[in-house]
C-alpha cells in the first residue's frame, strides 16, 4: 500500500466518523419530537418546498421509493 492509498483510506475513515458524528447528534436533537434523523430531514425537505411530489423526494434523497413510503407513513 502507498502513501496515497494510505490519504485515501484516512479521509474515507474521517468522512464516515464525521458523519457518524452528525447523526448521531441530529438523532438526539430530534428525539424528542419522536423523529429520527432521516425522517426529521424528509418534513423539513418538505416544510421547505411545499407541494413537492413525492416522486421529487425520491430523486432529491436518492433512495428507493419504498423507503420515502415507509419515511411518509411514519410521519
Amino acid at each position: 500500500m502507498d502513501i496515497r492509498d494510505r490519504k485515501d483510506d484516512e479521509l474515507i475513515r474521517q468522512l464516515f466518523c464525521t458523519t457518524r458524528i452528525f447523526s448521531r447528534t441530529l438523532n438526539g436533537c430530534v428525539a424528542p419530537l419522536g423523529l429520527h434523523s432521516s425522517e426529521w430531514m424528509v418534513l423539513n425537505f418538505i416544510h421547505l418546498n411545499d407541494g413537492i411530489a413525492q416522486a421529487d423526494l425520491i430523486r432529491y434523497f436518492k433512495v428507493e421509493a419504498a423507503a420515502i413510503t415507509r419515511t411518509l407513513s411514519r410521519l
